[in-house]
């Protein structure tokens, strides 16, 4: 499975298990991404 893949279904878990609320979408998304970069560099 790619990389980018995983990213997009881990980002979308994050937010269903978070139920973001929309106002704060751009600032969650940033916060899940570094998220992601952190756990992806911890596998590295």
């Amino acid at each position: 499975m790619s990389s980018k893949f995983m990213t997009i279904l881990i980002a979308l878990d994050h937010a269903i298990v978070r139920r973001i609320d929309p106002t704060h979408l751009h600032e969650n998304a940033i916060e899940t991404m570094s998220i992601v970069s952190s756990w992806r560099n911890n596998l590295l």
